[in-house]
């Protein structure tokens, strides 16, 4: 029925009183009356038995209509007249609820079709009941909404079971291990029913807290204001009560977060809504996944192109050349296979880095003479695939291929290799008349490659070109036709000479090793007609077996199965008669049933009546074993197996030659740390916008070779190795590298600052005996817009800081050592060519001078004044800039001491120091060493810091900030506004004072937007109580509108240049 029961009643008492209006009988009515009654209790039995309830609202008349089912819900009210109010005004629902049916509510507004939710009703015992309801609009003939029918389902028993699922979290957050801290808080109560942090089994401390106090133990330890603004919202009441009431069950994120250990990781967290009569509640999970989350990111980072050659990888090339050849293939040309000949010849003569040059220089040669569409990868170990497409002339590709050729063996192209090399090509051309598929096409180009390397290498072949009788002769059989004539002497494989296995073997390990074991097992098993082949090794320098490193070829049917017991038996059978050079062939086991009858009963067991092995020798030592047992076929060619063997070995040998090579390439061999060249390709492969935060740390030996020389290389060497343990006791060897030979550098991803720095000071303490002053340390830190190389930049100069500060402390620093340029300026200081001037301060309300800044000048031979822009570079590249900024302290010292004598004990003084004596190692102590000679007061001296000093990230610029005002100095940041204004800087720095810079004082009278800006400076500083300077201040209708601004000091012509210090003196004091 589309119309309500009781919509229906009224409609039949208005007929009743109106039967002449609406022509119509009694009877009819009473005929209508009698069918209404029954489909309605038809209507309302079906309901009860379905266990709904139907409700109607009218758009029109904005009224909520109920049927009998419904009754209950609405507290027996047929009718409700004004929606949603009436909802709230007879208590129908729960107050948790009223979210939700003002979302409703709010659809229906919208002409919304369809919809469910779930709200908390009272019923007219006023108990409890949850109900899932669905609703349904129906439009008019208009597509106008006219009424909704909603039916609900009680879901109070589902309910019933979230709440024992509720109290099995509660035993969860008790018992649960794979956490780092839980808790339950009743969200409508606004209070934490229970907490744990499980790393230190910290529990129950934050009971009784609410929301904002929970948050406030949390979000601190959150790295980055984005997460700690998006996770502030998962402790915000009303956004948990919306989004509960939204039919959010459940809510997960990722953030990082700085651990106790200083190190950032990144976490993931949890949180689950549960409605339970008590009031909403939140159940939070914080789990690491740190793990998880850096292996996801290396997969990402895992590039599609081959490391070595830059071309794409073997399975990058050949998923785009089958994409090329199957969907494109009237676009396609040739696929091309280019190897390198005599590969393990070539490995043996120049090793394994020759054979990778070689390699990599093809790839190049490849892609610069193919011009064009094109596609190259290396296909296999050293092998390039080249996909041409687009129209070509066969005659041309050939031209290019020659080319290729013959520039591979010009001896100049690959000058550090020893080995005369060549290249083999195998070239296939497409099939227009009979397209065929990218298998196919790659298949036939090999079959092309192997033939060029079967007529003598150092050529090309077509698969077009070669005749049908040389591809039948070399091309491996059928599978299925070997299967055939397995056990049958006229076998395929029993006319092949050994030497075509050889050949085969040989083709086979120029592949993966283990893919080449397995695949030369399978040609002798079928050679010998046997029922296993079977290679196996040992583990190095014992007789147990590498239980990774065993091979098995089996047949079909009948083939022995020997557990990993049963094969170490036999092979330490092997091994006692490898020791007499010979090998173990048993023709018929009977023959050993009374010498060794462990082994015949090993034989026995597994069903073997005959057995050949013969050792594997690698570099002069039994290392394995390759053998058949059941074999029917070839009994007297047992030179395939001594064949195989051989082969094996020196494949061995290679291999285990590659990783020592691989391990010397990446390794530097005295410190046991990573070396140069696996930095540059760290290096080249860090993505650092993956990164929380990246730490450099630079270590370096002062003066290796001069210390050299003077200890000799015994000492020099245990120096280097003692330094390289001491950085390895704070960071993994995977992030340490030897730089240079004196040189090494710590890459730390993913740390906080302060713990970065702490574990640099444990080296720095440790170094101190017994190489007090020659170990020295520079480092820097970001974790904003991170550059690796400005970081590496930063930490040098740091560094060079440190070398000259611990070289006079331990009396090395001499020309000798380190050349002139420190001797020169201190003598050039003790003779007093360098000048201390003053340029005075003036208060904006009084005009008096009331401070000043201390520049320095020196005086040439001539006699003629020398400002700093001509010598200061230069001091600053030969790292002695610090003697003359401890000069300008010392002379400032002497000065305010010597007007605290006459009085004036206001007057402040500020100096600026380079950016390489901020990184002066111990610079506060140094400058007190240097105050407290005099008798003034260390807030009368003002230190000025740019917003960027050079190359000093942010991080340490605030960190000597604040270690600067703890020592009790003034501290000011110069040229605020010259380049940027970051505010950042004044959000996260205490400071005394803000300097203007004069590229803004300039233009403040003609240009309204400068005056717009200086304005938010000055309501700035006048909110932070910090002094405001205007620099550059150098006419009176400047000093007139900086004035009307507010501005607090003035500096500029306008009142002097800088001036000597007795001239200061004689105008200002």
């Amino acid at each position: 029925m589309k119309m309500n029961y009781y919509l229906s009643r009224d409609l039949i008492k208005e007929l009743k009183e109106n039967l002449t209006e609406h022509a119509i009988t009694k009877e009819d009515l009473e005929l209508l009356e009698s069918n209404l009654s029954i489909f309605s209790e038809a209507y309302n039995t079906t309901l009860r038995s379905l266990k709904k309830t139907v409700w109607l609202y009218d758009y029109k008349t904005d009224c909520i209509y109920t049927t009998p089912s419904s009754a209950s819900y609405f507290k027996n009210q047929k009718k409700l007249e004004n929606v949603p109010q009436d909802i709230f005004s007879y208590n129908l629902v729960h107050s948790e609820s009223y979210e939700v049916i003002k979302n409703v509510y709010e659809q229906l507004k919208r002409h919304a079709r369809s919809g469910q939710f779930e709200v908390r009703l009272e019923d007219i015992d006023n108990q409890q009941v949850w109900v899932q309801i669905k609703f349904e609009t129906i439009f008019d003939k208009d597509n106008e909404p006219s009424f909704v029918v909603f039916m609900g389902d009680n879901s109070s028993q589902s309910k019933q079971l979230q709440f024992l699922n509720h109290k099995e979290l509660d035993m969860l957050l008790v018992v649960s291990d794979d956490t780092l801290w839980t808790a339950k808080v009743n969200v409508t109560k606004n209070i934490t029913e229970y907490f744990a942090r499980h790393s230190d089994n910290m529990r129950n401390s934050a009971n009784n807290q609410t929301l904002e106090e929970l948050s406030a133990l949390f979000l601190p330890q959150v790295n980055g204001q984005v997460d700690q603004k998006k996770l502030s919202l998962y402790f915000d009441k009303d956004f948990l009560l919306k989004t509960a009431a939204s039919g959010v069950q459940e809510k997960k994120y990722e953030f990082q977060c700085t651990t106790d250990g200083g190190f950032i990781k990144w976490m993931e967290g949890f949180i689950r809504f549960f409605h339970t009569p008590a009031g909403l509640y939140c159940y939070y999970y914080v789990r690491d996944i740190d793990h998880r989350k850096r292996v996801e990111q290396d997969l990402e980072k895992q590039a599609r192109y081959d490391k070595l050659t830059g071309v794409y990888n073997r399975e990058t090339i050949l998923d785009i050349s089958r994409e090329l050849v199957d969907k494109e293939h009237d676009n396609f040309c040739a696929l091309l296979l280019f190897n390198i000949d005599n590969v393990t010849h070539l490995i043996r003569n120049d090793g394994y880095e020759a054979a990778e040059k070689v390699l990599v220089g093809l790839s190049t040669l490849v892609n610069r003479l193919f011009k064009g569409e094109k596609v190259i990868g290396r296909s296999d170990g050293f092998e390039i695939i080249v996909v041409l497409t687009g129209k070509r002339e066969v005659e041309d590709v050939k031209d290019v291929v020659n080319r290729v050729l013959k520039e591979c063996r010009n001896k100049y192209l690959f000058q550090d290799v020893i080995s005369h090399v060549t290249v083999s090509c195998g070239i296939c051309f497409v099939n227009t008349k009979n397209p065929k598929n990218f298998t196919w096409y790659y298949q036939n180009a090999r079959v092309a490659l192997d033939s060029a390397k079967q007529h003598g290498k150092n050529r090309f072949e077509t698969y077009k070109g070669l005749t049908e009788q040389y591809i039948n002769k070399n091309t491996l059989v059928n599978e299925k036709v070997i299967s055939k004539y397995e056990d049958d002497e006229a076998s395929p494989y029993n006319r092949l000479s050994p030497e075509f296995i050889k050949w085969q073997c040989i083709q086979f390990t120029q592949n993966d090793f283990e893919e080449a074991v397995q695949e030369l097992l399978k040609k002798i098993r079928l050679y010998y007609g046997a029922d296993r082949a079977f290679c196996v090794f040992n583990k190095k320098g014992t007789s147990k077996i590498d239980v990774t490193q065993i091979y098995e070829e089996i047949s079909i049917d009948n083939a022995p199965v020997l557990t990993e017991a049963e094969m170490q038996v036999l092979f330490k059978y092997c091994l006692e008669k490898s020791k007499n050079g010979d090998t173990l062939f048993i023709n018929s086991i009977d023959s050993i049933k009374k010498t060794n009858p462990d082994v015949y009963t090993l034989f026995k067991k597994s069903e073997i009546n005959c057995f050949y092995d013969y050792p594997i020798y690698v570099d002069n030592e039994v290392r394995g074993y390759i053998g058949v047992d059941n074999y029917r076929h070839n009994k007297n060619h047992f030179d395939v197996l001594y064949i195989g063997a051989t082969v094996l070995g020196q494949e061995k040998y290679i291999t285990s030659l590659k990783k020592q090579i691989k391990h010397l390439e990446q390794y530097d061999i005295l410190s046991g740390v990573q070396n140069r060249q696996k930095l540059s390709s760290y290096l080249k492969d860090l993505k650092v916008n993956k990164l929380s935060s990246l730490g450099i740390g630079v270590v370096r030996i002062s003066k290796l070779k001069s210390l050299n020389n003077l200890f000799g290389r015994d000492k020099i060497d245990s120096l280097l190795e003692f330094v390289a343990k001491v950085i390895c006791t704070q960071f993994d060897r995977s992030s340490v590298y030897r730089r240079s030979g004196n040189e090494f550098i710590i890459i730390q991803e993913n740390i906080a600052f302060n713990a970065f720095e702490s574990r640099l000071e444990k080296i720095q303490q440790k170094s101190v005996n017994p190489y007090q002053g020659i170990v020295a340390i520079g480092s820097a830190w970001n974790d904003n817009e991170i550059d690796v190389d400005a970081l590496i930049y930063s930490a040098d100069n740091y560094l060079q800081e440190n070398v000259s500060d611990s070289l006079i402390e331990k009396g090395l620093f001499d020309s000798k050592l380190v050349g002139d340029n420190f001797n020169n300026l201190r003598n050039d200081i003790d003779a007093g060519k360098y000048y201390l001037y003053l340029q005075p301060k003036a208060d904006f309300a009084t005009r008096s001078v009331i401070a000043a800044e201390a520049l320095i000048r020196y005086k040439n031979e001539n006699g003629n004044i020398i400002t700093p822009a001509n010598f200061v570079h230069k001091f600053e590249k030969t790292g002695v800039i610090y003697l003359i900024d401890f000069y300008v302290l010392e002379e400032v010292c002497k000065f305010l001491e010597r007007q605290n004598k006459l009085g004036n004990k206001k007057f402040i003084i500020s100096l600026n120091f380079s950016r390489r004596t901020l990184l002066v190692k111990n610079l506060i102590k140094r400058m007190e060493k240097i105050t407290d000679k005099y008798d003034i007061a260390r807030n009368r001296i003002e230190i000025e810091i740019t917003e960027s000093e050079g190359d000093i990230e942010q991080k340490t610029i605030r960190a000597l900030g604040k270690e600067i005002i703890e020592a009790g100095y003034r501290l000011s940041l110069d040229d605020f506004g010259s380049r940027f204004c970051n505010m950042d800087v004044l959000s996260n720095m205490e400071l005394h004072a803000l300097k203007l810079d004069k590229s803004l004082v300039k233009d403040v009278y003609a240009n309204e937007r400068s005056r717009k800006v200086i304005a938010n400076f000055l309501t700035t500083c006048r909110q932070l109580q910090i002094e405001s300077i205007a620099e550059g201040v150098e006419t009176e209708d400047q000093f007139r509108i900086l004035k009307n601004m507010g501005c607090d000091v003035a500096q500029g012509y306008l009142f002097n240049k800088p001036l000597p210090l007795k001239e200061f003196e004689r105008q200002y004091l």
